[in-house]
């Protein structure tokens, strides 16, 4: 069952990638799809009655912290700088 879980999070979050423009949405959909993995990952060691995993999931929480907080302030910088809402708007400006 939460395998299910997992592979409709991963599903919603690359569909996210691809179809959203708005830079903060796809940082949150990249989030979305690490969080999932991590729920594999608790998944597989329930099944497994090991904790082989738990060890990675908290690697993989601290990177996605990590990961979150980077995100957000480069793209807060870019919105301060630029003003923009829009990945494509972004490749268009000339350095």
């Amino acid at each position: 069952f939460l395998f299910f879980i997992a592979v409709a999070l991963i599903t919603c979050g690359v569909l996210g990638i691809i179809r959203q423009r708005n830079p903060i949405i796809m940082l949150m959909c990249v989030v979305l799809i690490i969080n999932a993995s991590i729920l594999i990952l608790a998944t597989v060691d329930r099944i497994r009655a090991v904790t082989d995993g738990s060890f990675m999931s908290v690697v993989l929480l601290i990177f996605t912290g990590i990961l979150f907080a980077w995100g957000l302030g480069a793209i807060r910088q870019i919105y301060k700088d630029k003003q923009m809402a829009d990945i494509d708007e972004f490749r268009r400006t000339p350095e």
